[in-house]
Parts: structure tokens; sequence; C-alpha cells
């Protein structure tokens, strides 16, 4: 199938993609929003096809965005190929990146999995090592004539968890996403941006321990699945130096905030995520 006709071609598909645009789009958002918003809404709405994955019995509709937008289960083409879908609609300039890819970065504390995947269903050990990569599907964005990768496939955790998004992955710079992705630089655009000014699509900068606290608090009253708290790298430079202002919110409150956080490096900021480990 092809990338830029699959979603076209599937009225099911093409009618998901612009119903999730009437929903969750506005005219007043900026590109960069809008990417943030189908960037989410993939994340959430679909669960990496892990299981046929690992037995090699991957459907073909796992492929393509019908994965994703109606089956709601599929693989790294499927979320590029829909990713694409969305940007398309939106006249977002995209491409679909096809490389290789290493392990996804995971969870501190939790236990995860990679998740490159391939083309020819052949099963491979996944490590950060160019030789030892997988076939890869992803994506590049221009905003403000600068390219971007969004890896959405990476950005969603595996086992699938209910209201977690990672932003590893998230309009990045080639810098970044090289660590474990590798493909063809004369066949695309270069990505040198950086990312810094996109934080605040995220959330709220915390830049004091009162912050911290009241970014935890807020969350915990809105009984979210998780809780962010997004802090310049120069305050709190590891996931370990954030476990004392949880503690002094469960003191203070005599509530419990869940024991396990997910790191995320992103530009100049940590992005911490506390979630139940279950």
């Amino acid at each position: 199938w092809n990338v830029d006709h699959a979603a076209s071609a599937d009225k099911e598909v093409k009618q998901a993609v612009q119903d999730v645009i009437a929903k969750s789009i506005t005219a007043d958002m900026s590109d960069a929003q809008k990417v943030k918003v189908i960037h989410d809404y993939i994340v959430l709405n679909c669960a990496y096809d892990y299981e046929n994955y690992r037995k090699d019995t991957i459907p073909s509709e796992s492929f393509t965005p019908r994965g994703v937008l109606v089956n709601h289960i599929a693989v790294c083409e499927g979320y590029a190929a829909a990713f694409k879908a969305f940007m398309d609609e939106l006249d977002i300039p995209c491409k679909v990146m096809v490389g290789t890819a290493g392990e996804q970065e995971e969870m501190e504390n939790i236990e995860g999995a990679g998740k490159a995947d391939k083309a020819d269903n052949s099963a491979g050990k996944k490590g950060n090592d160019e030789e030892d990569t997988e076939n890869h599907a992803w994506n590049i964005v221009c905003l403000d004539n600068c390219w971007y990768h969004v890896d959405v496939t990476f950005d969603d955790p595996v086992p699938d968890r209910k209201g977690m998004i990672s932003y590893n992955y998230f309009l990045v710079p080639d810098s970044v996403i090289s660590r474990n992705h590798w493909w063809d630089a004369g066949e695309y655009p270069a990505c040198i941006a950086d990312n810094n000014a996109f934080i605040s699509l995220i959330g709220h900068v915390c830049n004091s321990g009162e912050e911290i606290e009241n970014e935890l608090w807020s969350a915990y009253q809105k009984k979210t699945n998780n809780y962010m708290v997004i802090v310049p790298k120069s305050f709190v430079s590891d996931y370990e130096k954030i476990y004392p202002y949880k503690w002094s919110v469960e003191e203070k409150t005599s509530i419990h905030l869940p024991d396990y956080v997910y790191t995320t490096e992103y530009g100049q900021y940590n992005i911490f995520q506390f979630v139940n480990g279950d």
C-alpha cells in the first residue's frame, strides 16, 4: 500500500481523521499545538500490537492507518501513516521516515519494551547499536520552516498504560533521535533546530519547590492517571531529586502519590511523570 494514499482510499479512516480533527482542533491553534493534539490522540487511543509482534503474526491492517484509527492497535508503519494522514488533512508538511531503530528509551523504574518493528516481519533483537536494529518508520514535520522528528510509536508505552504519554520523541532534532534511530540523511530534510520552545505545549514549567508541590497536589485533586512535573535540568537534574517534593506533599496532605517515575529529557528540561506501577 502507498502511505500517501492509504487514508484517502479507506473511507472509514478518512472519516475518522476528519472526526478527530473536528472534535479536537480549533481554528486558533498553532500548527505546533495541532501536532501535539494529534500525537497525544494516537498515543492515548492506540496500543502497540506487541503480542502479534512477539509471535511474528502481525496482521496486515496493523501496518496501516486503519490499524490505528479503526482497530486501535498497530505497529510503527501504521502509527507513522496515521500521523501523516492527520498532518495532510491539516496541511502541515509531513514525511514518513524509513530507517532502522534500536531500543526505545524506557521508563525509569518501570519495566518496558522497545518497539522498533519491521516490514518483512523478521524477528530480531533490539539494541542501541546500529548493527543491532530493526526496520522502523516514524515522521518528520515542518513548523515555521524547521523540520522536527516525531515518533509516535516510541512515545506510546509498551505494555499499554492508560493515560500515559511519553515525549521522548516529540518534535525533536536529529541530535536527539539519532541516539537510537538511523536513516539515510540524504533522503530527508535535516532537523537541526532545538526544541526548547515546545516545552510549553507539554505543560507548566516549575521553577521552585513550591511550584512542584502545587503541581503534584493539583494533579491529585484532578484524579489523573499520572502526575507530570516539568523542571529545568539546572534545577532538578534527575528523578532521584524529585522524590523529596513528592514526600513533602504526602506528609503535608496525608495522601499517597504514585511511586514510579518516568523521566524524559526534553531540551533544557526534565519531564517527570509519576505513575502507578501496576
